[in-house]
């Protein structure tokens, strides 16, 4: 048996307000058909479908107001503080996979991301003035690739073994933070014709003065004037601030 108190009445009377509700608001909706989404800007339900994005989503355009959405769109916006930390990442030579792995974008954002601030650094090395006398750089190649092993790209350094200091003007802090100043760079294959063009990319003085150490890679030789080119091991030391780079 079943007591219906004051408080029980109560209860199930707003239980059944509430059912009513909502079974007039499913029946008005089924019959004027209703729809759920509605353009984020002025809120109109007026829509109509305008082709996919990249990935397949669904894109639709506001008849009111023209504006063009995704509906429940999971796009996140890149806040400060990632890309702070993603700056101070990138200082450690870790992968870009990697990065986007523990900062949370994805990884073609942040190659993009990489790109823009690589175009605002300077191509050209601002070295200071250098008295002329000995002066002494260390010159070295580095192997990468691009997309594929098979797009191999040679990076050639030359760097002053005293100063290693940064000397690039006015670049982004990406680069401003770094403890070596490059006097020569260049980006080739592993020829001759690279070698001759590092050769070229150093400031006059160096040209002039400068007592070169490197490796025993043929293409120095042909290039480097032998007065001053002092081939070494690695084991002889003479190369261990180029090399830890």
């Amino acid at each position: 048996m079943i007591l219906f108190t004051p408080n029980l009445i109560l209860k199930l009377d707003y239980l059944m307000v509430n059912l009513l509700k909502s079974l007039f608001y499913w029946l008005i909706k089924g019959c004027l058909k209703i729809p759920n989404d509605f353009c984020p800007s002025c809120g109109s339900h007026s829509l109509r479908k305008n082709g996919t994005i990249h990935n397949g989503k669904p894109k639709n355009e506001c008849k009111k107001c023209g504006r063009q959405f995704v509906i429940n769109n999971t796009k996140k916006t890149v806040t400060q503080a990632q890309t702070d930390l993603i700056d101070k990442l990138l200082l450690e030579r870790i992968s870009l996979r990697g990065i986007a792995r523990v900062v949370g974008v994805s990884w073609r954002w942040l190659q993009n991301y990489v790109n823009h601030k690589l175009a605002q650094v300077s191509r050209k090395i601002k070295v200071s003035d250098k008295p002329r006398g000995r002066l002494t750089i260390e010159c070295d190649e580095l192997w990468s690739f691009v997309n594929s092993k098979g797009n191999e790209y040679w990076v050639w350094l030359a760097i002053d073994r005293k100063t290693r200091e940064i000397e690039r003007g006015s670049a982004p802090n990406l680069v401003r933070h770094a403890q070596v100043s490059f006097v020569g760079c260049y980006i080739g294959d592993r020829s001759r014709k690279s070698a001759q063009k590092l050769w070229e990319s150093l400031p006059p003085v160096y040209r002039q003065y400068a007592v070169a150490y490197t490796d025993f890679w043929e293409s120095y030789k042909t290039v480097i004037p032998d007065s001053r080119h002092r081939p070494v091991p690695k084991s002889s030391g003479q190369t261990n601030h180029i090399e830890r780079i």
